[in-house]
Protein backbone atom coordinates (compact mmCIF):
# COMPACT_ATOMS: atom_id res chain seq x y z
CA UNK A 1 0.00 0.00 0.00
CA UNK A 2 1.11 3.68 0.11
CA UNK A 3 2.29 3.66 3.74
CA UNK A 4 4.58 0.54 2.93
CA UNK A 5 5.90 1.93 -0.38
CA UNK A 6 6.71 5.22 1.12
CA UNK A 7 9.00 3.40 3.98
CA UNK A 8 10.76 1.22 1.70
CA UNK A 9 11.24 3.94 -0.04
CA UNK A 10 13.10 6.10 2.82
CA UNK A 11 14.73 2.53 3.46
CA UNK A 12 16.41 2.89 0.14
CA UNK A 13 17.40 6.49 0.50
CA UNK A 14 18.95 6.07 3.82
CA UNK A 15 21.12 3.16 2.23
CA UNK A 16 22.03 5.39 -1.15
CA UNK A 17 23.33 8.01 1.60
CA UNK A 18 25.11 6.04 3.59
CA UNK A 19 27.31 4.41 0.84
CA UNK A 20 27.67 7.95 -0.30
CA UNK A 21 29.13 8.46 3.14
CA UNK A 22 31.21 5.71 2.89
CA UNK A 23 32.41 7.38 -0.62
CA UNK A 24 33.39 10.53 1.39
CA UNK A 25 35.26 8.29 4.33
CA UNK A 26 37.36 7.11 1.22
CA UNK A 27 38.15 10.14 -0.24
CA UNK A 28 38.64 11.55 2.85
CA UNK A 29 41.07 9.31 4.30
CA UNK A 30 42.70 8.89 1.40
CA UNK A 31 43.57 12.15 0.30
CA UNK A 32 45.32 12.64 3.69
CA UNK A 33 47.47 9.51 3.76
CA UNK A 34 45.45 8.06 6.47
CA UNK A 35 44.77 4.28 6.79
CA UNK A 36 41.59 3.05 5.55
CA UNK A 37 39.06 2.35 8.07
CA UNK A 38 36.68 -0.82 7.68
CA UNK A 39 33.37 -0.14 6.38
CA UNK A 40 30.44 -0.02 8.76
CA UNK A 41 27.76 -2.60 8.06
CA UNK A 42 24.25 -0.74 6.72
CA UNK A 43 21.42 -1.42 9.74
CA UNK A 44 18.74 -2.81 7.03
CA UNK A 45 15.35 -2.16 8.23
CA UNK A 46 16.56 -1.15 11.93
CA UNK A 47 17.59 -4.67 12.45
CA UNK A 48 19.14 -4.14 16.09
CA UNK A 49 19.20 -8.19 16.96
CA UNK A 50 22.93 -8.36 18.80
CA UNK A 51 25.07 -10.88 17.48
CA UNK A 52 24.36 -13.97 18.81
CA UNK A 53 20.52 -13.22 20.41
CA UNK A 54 18.67 -16.26 19.98
CA UNK A 55 15.64 -16.16 17.30
CA UNK A 56 13.17 -18.77 16.05
CA UNK A 57 14.01 -20.27 12.69
CA UNK A 58 11.20 -22.01 10.55
CA UNK A 59 14.04 -24.44 9.40
CA UNK A 60 15.94 -25.21 11.87
CA UNK A 61 17.90 -27.47 10.28
CA UNK A 62 19.57 -25.14 8.18
CA UNK A 63 22.02 -21.74 7.93
CA UNK A 64 19.36 -19.55 9.14
CA UNK A 65 19.04 -17.73 6.08
CA UNK A 66 15.04 -18.03 5.97
CA UNK A 67 14.74 -17.28 9.95
CA UNK A 68 11.14 -16.11 11.11
CA UNK A 69 13.73 -13.04 12.75
CA UNK A 70 13.94 -11.47 9.52
CA UNK A 71 10.24 -10.98 8.30
CA UNK A 72 9.59 -9.65 12.42
CA UNK A 73 11.91 -7.17 12.04
CA UNK A 74 10.73 -6.04 8.96
CA UNK A 75 7.29 -6.01 10.31
CA UNK A 76 8.43 -4.35 12.92
CA UNK A 77 10.23 -1.32 10.77
CA UNK A 78 6.87 -1.20 8.35
CA UNK A 79 4.62 -0.45 11.72
CA UNK A 80 7.18 1.71 13.71
CA UNK A 81 6.26 5.50 14.44
CA UNK A 82 9.98 6.65 15.43
CA UNK A 83 12.39 7.91 12.25
CA UNK A 84 15.21 5.92 11.07
CA UNK A 85 18.50 6.55 13.30
CA UNK A 86 21.26 8.76 12.19
CA UNK A 87 24.23 6.65 11.04
CA UNK A 88 27.43 6.90 12.80
CA UNK A 89 30.64 8.86 12.53
CA UNK A 90 31.68 10.75 9.36
CA UNK A 91 34.24 13.74 8.78
CA UNK A 92 35.99 13.01 12.06
CA UNK A 93 36.26 9.59 12.25
CA UNK A 94 34.28 8.86 15.61
CA UNK A 95 32.43 6.05 16.89
CA UNK A 96 30.20 8.85 18.28
CA UNK A 97 27.17 9.97 16.70
CA UNK A 98 26.97 12.61 13.76
CA UNK A 99 24.64 15.23 15.20
CA UNK A 100 22.11 15.82 12.68
CA UNK A 101 21.82 19.53 11.05
CA UNK A 102 19.84 22.18 13.28
CA UNK A 103 18.50 25.58 12.31
CA UNK A 104 20.33 28.16 14.23
CA UNK A 105 19.02 31.00 15.90
CA UNK A 106 18.66 34.24 14.21
CA UNK A 107 18.58 34.30 10.32
CA UNK A 108 19.77 31.33 8.39
CA UNK A 109 19.73 30.85 4.42
CA UNK A 110 19.29 27.12 2.88
CA UNK A 111 19.02 25.80 -0.31
CA UNK A 112 17.52 22.48 -2.02
CA UNK A 113 14.93 20.81 -4.25
CA UNK A 114 11.11 20.50 -3.70
CA UNK A 115 9.18 17.37 -4.96
CA UNK A 116 5.39 16.94 -6.01
CA UNK A 117 3.48 13.75 -6.13
CA UNK A 118 3.88 13.66 -9.91
CA UNK A 119 7.27 13.61 -9.78
CA UNK A 120 8.34 17.01 -10.49
CA UNK A 121 11.62 18.03 -8.80
CA UNK A 122 12.41 22.38 -8.78
CA UNK A 123 15.31 24.11 -6.98
CA UNK A 124 14.22 25.32 -4.14
CA UNK A 125 15.87 28.20 -1.57
CA UNK A 126 14.40 29.20 1.96
CA UNK A 127 14.92 31.69 5.01
CA UNK A 128 14.85 30.68 8.23
CA UNK A 129 14.68 33.06 10.68
CA UNK A 130 14.57 31.31 14.57
CA UNK A 131 14.56 33.53 17.47
CA UNK A 132 13.15 33.58 21.49
CA UNK A 133 9.48 34.58 21.84
CA UNK A 134 10.55 35.82 25.49
CA UNK A 135 13.69 37.25 25.28
CA UNK A 136 13.81 37.07 28.93
CA UNK A 137 12.80 33.13 29.45
CA UNK A 138 15.08 30.95 27.37
CA UNK A 139 13.00 27.84 28.51
CA UNK A 140 9.99 28.67 26.17
CA UNK A 141 9.79 27.28 22.93
CA UNK A 142 11.90 29.46 20.01
CA UNK A 143 9.27 30.80 17.24
CA UNK A 144 10.56 29.81 13.92
CA UNK A 145 9.35 31.79 10.39
CA UNK A 146 10.63 31.41 6.93
CA UNK A 147 9.79 32.69 3.43
CA UNK A 148 11.25 31.32 0.43
CA UNK A 149 10.90 30.52 -3.26
CA UNK A 150 10.32 27.60 -6.01
CA UNK A 151 12.46 28.50 -9.13
CA UNK A 152 10.33 26.94 -12.10
CA UNK A 153 12.33 27.31 -15.57
CA UNK A 154 10.21 29.56 -18.03
CA UNK A 155 8.11 29.99 -15.84
CA UNK A 156 6.68 32.82 -12.63
CA UNK A 157 8.94 31.73 -9.11
CA UNK A 158 5.95 30.48 -6.49
CA UNK A 159 6.21 31.90 -3.16
CA UNK A 160 6.64 30.55 0.04
CA UNK A 161 6.39 31.14 3.74
CA UNK A 162 5.37 29.83 7.14
CA UNK A 163 5.66 29.77 10.97
CA UNK A 164 6.10 27.59 14.01
CA UNK A 165 8.40 26.65 16.84
CA UNK A 166 11.19 25.10 18.01
CA UNK A 167 11.10 23.03 21.94
CA UNK A 168 14.07 21.04 22.79
CA UNK A 169 15.56 20.56 19.73
CA UNK A 170 12.03 19.50 17.93
CA UNK A 171 10.48 21.83 15.59
CA UNK A 172 6.88 21.98 14.35
CA UNK A 173 6.08 23.51 11.22
CA UNK A 174 2.26 24.93 12.08
CA UNK A 175 1.33 26.20 8.68
CA UNK A 176 3.19 26.38 5.56
CA UNK A 177 1.79 28.61 3.05
CA UNK A 178 2.24 28.78 -0.56
CA UNK A 179 1.32 32.08 -2.81
CA UNK A 180 0.39 31.63 -6.03
CA UNK A 181 -0.91 34.22 -8.77
CA UNK A 182 -4.15 35.41 -7.08
CA UNK A 183 -4.54 32.34 -4.68
CA UNK A 184 -2.82 30.92 -1.25
CA UNK A 185 -2.74 27.60 -0.02
CA UNK A 186 -1.61 26.63 3.15
CA UNK A 187 -0.44 23.31 4.60
CA UNK A 188 0.98 21.70 7.78
CA UNK A 189 4.61 20.13 7.67
CA UNK A 190 6.42 17.70 9.64
CA UNK A 191 10.48 18.49 10.04
CA UNK A 192 12.93 15.85 10.76
CA UNK A 193 16.61 16.35 10.75
CA UNK A 194 19.65 13.85 9.78
CA UNK A 195 23.26 14.20 9.65
CA UNK A 196 22.96 15.16 6.13
CA UNK A 197 20.28 18.33 6.02
CA UNK A 198 16.90 18.33 7.04
CA UNK A 199 13.14 17.61 5.32
CA UNK A 200 9.44 18.69 5.44
CA UNK A 201 7.24 16.56 4.59
CA UNK A 202 4.22 18.53 3.31
CA UNK A 203 0.87 17.36 4.62
CA UNK A 204 -1.36 15.91 1.92
CA UNK A 205 -4.78 18.28 2.80
CA UNK A 206 -4.91 21.90 2.95
CA UNK A 207 -5.48 23.69 6.31
CA UNK A 208 -8.89 25.81 5.40
CA UNK A 209 -10.25 23.02 2.37
CA UNK A 210 -9.58 19.76 3.55
CA UNK A 211 -11.10 19.03 0.08
CA UNK A 212 -7.99 20.26 -1.49
CA UNK A 213 -4.84 18.51 -2.11
CA UNK A 214 -1.17 19.40 -1.81
CA UNK A 215 0.83 19.33 -5.51
CA UNK A 216 3.67 19.25 -3.20
CA UNK A 217 5.16 16.20 -1.59
CA UNK A 218 8.51 17.36 0.71
CA UNK A 219 11.37 19.84 0.71
CA UNK A 220 14.77 18.88 1.48
CA UNK A 221 17.72 21.20 2.39
CA UNK A 222 21.31 21.77 3.16
CA UNK A 223 22.75 24.82 4.11
CA UNK A 224 23.54 27.75 1.47
CA UNK A 225 27.08 28.46 3.40
CA UNK A 226 29.14 25.76 4.28
CA UNK A 227 32.80 26.97 6.79
CA UNK A 228 34.98 25.24 4.64
CA UNK A 229 37.68 24.59 5.73
CA UNK A 230 39.49 24.40 2.46
CA UNK A 231 43.36 24.51 2.81
CA UNK A 232 45.05 27.66 1.58
CA UNK A 233 48.09 28.13 -0.50
CA UNK A 234 50.73 27.97 2.35
CA UNK A 235 48.67 24.78 3.57
CA UNK A 236 49.62 22.64 0.27
CA UNK A 237 52.75 23.76 0.36
CA UNK A 238 53.27 22.02 3.28
CA UNK A 239 51.47 18.86 2.00
CA UNK A 240 48.18 19.29 4.02
CA UNK A 241 45.52 18.31 1.66
CA UNK A 242 42.32 20.10 -0.02
CA UNK A 243 40.16 17.77 1.35
CA UNK A 244 39.04 18.25 4.55
CA UNK A 245 35.98 16.80 6.99
CA UNK A 246 33.99 19.90 6.15
CA UNK A 247 34.48 19.67 2.65
CA UNK A 248 33.19 16.45 2.76
CA UNK A 249 30.40 17.49 4.36
CA UNK A 250 28.92 20.29 2.06
CA UNK A 251 29.50 17.83 -0.59
CA UNK A 252 27.22 14.59 1.20
CA UNK A 253 24.94 17.15 1.96
CA UNK A 254 24.25 18.61 -1.77
CA UNK A 255 23.41 15.28 -2.96
CA UNK A 256 21.16 14.60 -0.32
CA UNK A 257 18.92 17.48 -1.68
CA UNK A 258 19.78 16.08 -4.72
CA UNK A 259 18.64 12.55 -4.63
CA UNK A 260 15.54 11.55 -6.51
CA UNK A 261 12.61 9.63 -4.75
CA UNK A 262 12.80 5.39 -5.37
CA UNK A 263 10.21 4.54 -7.64
CA UNK A 264 8.83 1.49 -6.61
CA UNK A 265 8.63 -1.08 -9.14
CA UNK A 266 5.16 -1.82 -8.96
CA UNK A 267 4.44 1.91 -8.47
CA UNK A 268 1.38 1.99 -10.96
CA UNK A 269 -0.30 -1.24 -9.35
CA UNK A 270 0.22 -0.75 -5.68
CA UNK A 271 -3.16 -0.47 -2.91
CA UNK A 272 -4.61 2.93 -2.28
CA UNK A 273 -7.65 2.04 -0.15
CA UNK A 274 -9.70 4.49 1.25
CA UNK A 275 -10.69 2.81 4.82
CA UNK A 276 -12.69 5.84 6.50
CA UNK A 277 -15.16 5.56 3.39
CA UNK A 278 -15.58 1.84 3.02
CA UNK A 279 -18.91 -0.08 3.38
CA UNK A 280 -19.33 -2.68 6.04
CA UNK A 281 -19.66 -5.21 3.90
CA UNK A 282 -16.30 -4.11 1.60
CA UNK A 283 -14.45 -4.01 5.08
CA UNK A 284 -15.82 -8.26 5.63
CA UNK A 285 -14.74 -9.10 2.14
CA UNK A 286 -11.26 -7.22 2.75
CA UNK A 287 -10.72 -8.99 6.04
CA UNK A 288 -11.30 -12.27 4.44
CA UNK A 289 -9.39 -11.64 1.42
CA UNK A 290 -6.14 -10.50 3.60
CA UNK A 291 -7.23 -13.86 6.13
CA UNK A 292 -7.34 -16.64 2.85
CA UNK A 293 -4.35 -15.14 0.89
CA UNK A 294 -1.80 -15.51 4.27
CA UNK A 295 -3.30 -19.04 4.55
CA UNK A 296 -2.16 -19.95 0.71
CA UNK A 297 0.83 -17.93 0.96
CA UNK A 298 1.98 -19.87 3.81
CA UNK A 299 1.24 -23.07 1.75
CA UNK A 300 3.21 -22.29 -1.39
CA UNK A 301 5.81 -20.71 0.45
CA UNK A 302 6.84 -23.85 2.63
CA UNK A 303 6.64 -21.84 5.47
CA UNK A 304 5.57 -22.95 9.14
CA UNK A 305 1.53 -22.72 9.29
CA UNK A 306 0.57 -19.85 11.63
CA UNK A 307 -3.05 -19.09 10.21
CA UNK A 308 -5.59 -21.72 8.74
CA UNK A 309 -8.46 -23.60 9.87
CA UNK A 310 -12.26 -22.00 9.72
CA UNK A 311 -12.59 -18.01 9.01
CA UNK A 312 -14.80 -17.14 11.65
CA UNK A 313 -15.71 -13.24 10.60
CA UNK A 314 -17.54 -10.60 12.98
CA UNK A 315 -18.42 -6.98 12.76
CA UNK A 316 -18.60 -4.27 15.09
CA UNK A 317 -20.51 -1.58 14.43
CA UNK A 318 -22.38 1.77 16.80
CA UNK A 319 -25.80 0.51 15.17
CA UNK A 320 -25.88 -3.28 15.96
CA UNK A 321 -22.31 -3.70 18.16
CA UNK A 322 -20.63 -7.06 17.82
CA UNK A 323 -22.37 -9.51 15.88
CA UNK A 324 -20.62 -12.87 14.22
CA UNK A 325 -21.40 -13.75 10.68
CA UNK A 326 -22.65 -16.90 9.48
CA UNK A 327 -21.27 -18.40 6.28
CA UNK A 328 -22.55 -21.48 4.62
Amino acid sequence: DLETGRRISEEVKRFQMHNVKRMGEIVLQKSNNLELQEPSSFNFYQNNQQPGASSSSADSSGDGENSDSEQTDLNRFFQADSPPEIDKGLAEGTEEGTRGFVIPEGDSEWRGVISSFEGERYRCSVEFYLSAQDPENFEDALELTFEGFIDIPESRDILLSGEGEMNNGVCEINRLRFHYKGDEEDFQAILQSSEYGIELTISKQELKDSSNTSRWKSIVLSPKEFDLAVSSDDDQSKGHSLINPDFILESTSLIYTELEEFEMPYNSSKWNVDYSQMPLSRAVSLSEYLIESTIKKQIFNSEIPTVGGNILTATISFKDGFNFLERG
